[in-house]
């Protein structure tokens, strides 16, 4: 409610009118006095859209339409929230009835409108970063070492904010520091992170005020925002499955010439990049440090509370060993030990990897497969026999005969159905397979740690292992071994032995000696 002609008092009489006609039992009233409708930064109506939310009410009452607001795109936005809530809309003095057949109908077009306006604005905001990126106008929040000030040098546009523009701060010379000392190839991302925190610094940026960490340091060095470059990566046509749209990949980016000053030269910036990408050749899996810490899970291993990868890091005595680092990065995670050393998991690898052995049926059955490529036949079955059934519950809730909830409902589960449908492997990947998985445990036994991470990687995208009780609970094998990881582990009675961990391990012997 705002004041527009009718008095407070008045707009509120004819909506508990109307109320009291319609045998509505009220549930709150909002009231925004001598508020502008605007837009909706109004504290009376964030609170009503957070009680709708929350289904406080399912029915929201109004005096006039502009009482939401006198911006179509937020009168919109909000029918359509509400609409998503099963919230119904009523406008005493306009003829605005959602909950009529023929209001349902004008609620579906505005909400399709909605939907327009805001795809329309995420393409026109996307184009309107791209064109300040290519004039060298930084995007986002400004990296470390920089600060945001005033531009008192631009004029001040009515009812805008004064303009900024991004200049050194007093940690810029640190930054500096951080990037001649990795370029020497004598100090670790950790050590100049320590570097840093001897000093006394702290970051800013997103990562708001806090100690320097490794992962802090490796973006700092990978930022060519420092030699004085903006970038666009944009988004991409691809959607993931809630319909979203992902960013670009860091290699079809865009960088152009920022008009901030540059921290660093381009020259000292490639310089790291050389020492980096040369680190990466010739240390993969092995700590740089030392040169003799081999990663069993290195780029495999994930936290089983919250699935977030495992980081490497030295135990005592110097021994490998992991962390989840979720909470450090402002993740949850229910964990309380982080970090476990690699030898409580060893035994339990050399048990996995070993049980992957394949009777003759499963050989005659793999090979079968292989033979009429019936896997991919399947998987093409069941893609098309889920997107028939989708149509069909679309054309059923387009026509009526269905209603909203029930719609909303299968169209998860079709979905949920369709996520759980992997790729079948190919013909030549199962081949290879079958190949590995025949001498599986003579490989493992004669093989040296970094035979055993290349064996794990080969097999496996992902294995999961609970900090706390450090047993490895879940594996979750590539695509082309998923078939003949799970019968080797299952021969029968499989049917509860998939869960959010993939394949699960506990109880693994047990297990096999009842197959």
């Amino acid at each position: 409610m705002q004041r527009d002609g009718y008095s407070i008092a008045a707009q509120l009489d004819a909506c508990r009118d109307l109320c009291s006609q319609r045998d509505y039992a009220v549930a709150d009233e909002y009231i925004d006095e001598a508020k502008s409708g605007k837009d909706t930064k109004r504290p009376a109506f964030q609170q009503m859209l957070g009680d709708a939310r929350q289904g406080r009410f399912n029915v929201l009452v109004c005096h006039k339409l502009d009482r939401l607001s006198r911006n179509l795109s937020d009168i919109l936005t909000t029918i359509d929230d509400l609409k998503q809530r099963n919230v119904a809309f009523v406008s005493v003095t306009e003829q605005f009835d959602f909950t009529t057949p023929q209001g349902g109908i004008m609620l579906a077009l505005m909400g399709s409108l909605a939907q327009w306006y805001r795809e329309n604005l995420a393409i026109e905001t996307a184009k309107g970063k791209k064109a300040k990126a290519k004039a060298g106008g930084h995007n986002g929040i400004i990296p470390t070492g920089y600060k945001l000030i005033v531009d008192e040098s631009r004029p001040v546009r009515a009812n805008e904010k004064p303009p900024t523009k991004i200049v050194l701060s007093d940690l810029a010379p640190h930054i500096r520091d951080a990037f001649e000392a990795y370029a020497t190839d004598a100090y670790t991302d950790s050590d100049i992170a320590n570097m840093l925190n001897t000093r006394g610094l702290t970051t800013n940026s997103h990562w708001g005020n806090r100690a320097f960490s490794k992962d802090t340091v490796t973006a700092i060095l990978k930022n060519k925002f420092y030699a004085g470059y903006v970038v666009y990566r944009g988004m991409s046509d691809i959607k993931r499955e809630s319909g979203i749209r992902k960013r670009n990949s860091k290699k079809d980016a865009v960088y152009s010439k920022g008009d901030h000053e540059p921290i660093i030269s381009e020259e000292l910036f490639e310089r790291c990049m050389i020492v980096r990408n040369k680190r990466g050749d010739k240390f993969r899996g092995i700590h740089p440090a030392t040169g003799g810490r081999v990663y069993l899970l290195q780029r495999i291993g994930r936290c089983a509370q919250c699935g977030q990868s495992l980081r490497a890091t030295h135990w005592t005595n110097k021994t490998a060993g992991y962390r989840c680092t979720s909470k450090e990065r402002g993740l949850s995670c229910d964990c309380v030990s982080k970090a476990f050393p690699q030898l409580a998991i060893i035994d339990q690898l050399a048990e996995i990897v070993k049980g992957l052995q394949l009777t003759e049926l499963m050989r005659n059955e793999a090979a079968q497969i292989i033979a009429t490529d019936a896997a991919a036949t399947k998987h093409e079955a069941e893609k098309r026999k889920l997107e028939s059934e989708l149509k069909r519950v679309s054309k059923m809730y387009q026509m009526g005969v269905m209603g909203e909830d029930q719609f909303e409902r299968d169209v998860l589960r079709i979905r949920a159905m369709q996520a759980d449908l992997l790729p079948p492997p190919s013909v030549a990947g199962m081949q290879d397979a079958l190949e590995t998985l025949s001498n599986m445990s003579e490989l493992w036994t004669g093989a040296t740690m970094l035979e055993r991470q290349e064996i794990l990687q080969t097999v496996f995208d992902e294995i999961r292992v609970d900090t706390d009780t450090r047993m490895v609970t879940g594996v979750i094998p590539k695509k082309e071994y998923a078939a003949l990881v799970g019968a080797a582990y299952f021969a029968s009675d499989s049917s509860d032995r998939y869960g959010n961990d993939g394949i699960r391990t506990r109880g693994l012997r047990r297990d096999r000696a009842t197959c």
